[in-house]
């Protein structure tokens, strides 16, 4: 599905995001719309944070299926998940192995932007929604002052121009205008797009970057990769970045996230 991979670093993703991705997730699950007896698709699923919350929602009524293209990321949340009534499987969001109109509500945590095409998959969404579901998709800002670690993927992205595309391709939809025309040109209407800002806090910039240097998620991984000096480069660029001076004071980033939402 995309060349921005998290299986290797699935082990740190919940150091990196689980706090982060639990502030969202009550205002995605308010705009999906879910019921207690809906059929719940989460695709993206990651460790699971979406998926736990849908299943606390619909209760024995209904049902949830948590996807996601990288193994150990399922097995991360099956861990995370036990006892809680959610199927998980694998799955490529723009390929959806499911038929038409299967699901009452369908959303997606922070995945929609890591996607080649996400377009194709809102179509997907569109396509196994029943008429009158919901679809609701989170992504972060397009503005990267407003973002956490996607502003230290361009700091990579500068050091390493084979991965600038994919990299940049991960604000294109953190427009208002540019999401919601996704969402429209896939046949939703009643789309609906809310921001949703919330400060988080890091007690240093070690804080803050010890999860990247540590390979956590996409980015962690691409930094990784990086040589020494490149890996340097990006360290001295995103510490002037947030925080300048003092690297051991506390500090706080103000995060934006857009909440798509349509119905089919």
């Amino acid at each position: 599905m995309t060349e921005l991979s998290f299986s290797p670093g699935a082990s740190g993703y919940d150091q990196m995001f689980a706090r982060i991705t639990q502030l969202f997730v009550p205002a995605l699950i308010k705009s999906s719309g879910l019921a207690e007896h809906h059929r719940v698709l989460d695709v993206a699923t990651g460790t699971g944070a979406a998926a736990h919350a849908a299943a606390e929602r619909v209760g024995l009524a209904g049902y949830v299926i948590g996807g996601d293209i990288s193994v150990p990321m399922l097995r991360a949340a099956q861990h995370k998940l036990q006892g809680q009534a959610v199927s998980l499987v694998g799955l490529d969001g723009q390929r959806l192995p499911f038929g038409d109109q299967v699901f009452d509500t369908v959303i997606c945590h922070f995945g929609l932007m890591f996607f080649p095409d996400p377009v194709q998959s809102l179509s997907e969404f569109h396509r196994v929604l029943r008429a009158g579901g919901r679809a609701a998709v989170s992504v972060t800002s397009a503005i990267p002052a407003r973002t956490l670690y996607n502003r230290v993927s361009l700091a990579i992205a500068r050091q390493a121009p084979a991965k600038r595309e994919a990299i940049h391709r991960l604000f294109t939809l953190g427009d208002p205008l540019r999401f919601g025309a996704a969402f429209e040109r896939c046949g939703f209407v009643d789309i609906e797009i809310i921001t949703e800002r919330e400060r988080v806090r890091f007690n240093s910039f070690q804080d803050f970057f010890r999860p990247v240097e540590g390979g956590a998620g996409m980015t962690g991984q691409t930094y990784l990769a990086l040589a020494p000096d490149q890996r340097e480069a990006v360290r001295e660029e995103v510490f002037a970045d947030v925080i300048g001076s003092s690297p051991d004071r506390p500090f706080a980033i103000d995060m934006e996230v857009l909440i798509a939402s349509g119905r089919r």
